[in-house]
């Protein structure tokens, strides 16, 4: 489950059951396990209730991947330090790290403060913060 709060229009997310209004608007059709772009409709949804979102609760989190962070542009290189990590680069700076071991992907630390970050959102919103550009 992810907090509403921890999200904003444009992030990845994973949402199992989604009611939309077909192309003649016609009440609605149900498509089932999406992963989709958050958008102003989720977002008042989930903060006013109502709609065909029910809640906060059936939002996933989409774990980063090698095959997401290609996508977003991340090239994937042995770590410099020759510690047990490959290193995923973007526009010349160190983003996430992969364990050799059993392959999680992890958000690098820009802070001592900041959490463990494994998910796509999270890295969506800091690239975001740190940048001032969308992922």
């Amino acid at each position: 489950m992810i907090k509403a709060s921890h999200l904003r229009i444009g992030n990845i997310i994973y949402y199992p059951h989604i009611e939309e209004v077909d192309e003649a608007g016609n009440g609605w059709v149900e498509d089932h396990d999406k992963v989709i772009s958050l958008d102003i409709n989720l977002v008042s949804s989930l903060w006013m209730g109502g709609g065909s979102y029910q809640s906060e609760s059936q939002i996933i989190a989409v774990e980063l991947t090698e095959h997401i962070l290609t996508h977003y542009g991340f090239s994937k290189i042995d770590n410099p330090n020759n510690t047990p990590y490959w290193c995923y680069i973007k526009d010349g700076e160190i983003w996430a790290y992969q364990d050799w071991k059993n392959g999680r992907i992890s958000v690098k630390k820009f802070h001592s403060n900041q959490p463990e970050y494994v998910f796509l959102h999270e890295l969506q919103n800091l690239y975001f913060m740190l940048t001032g550009k969308e992922l």
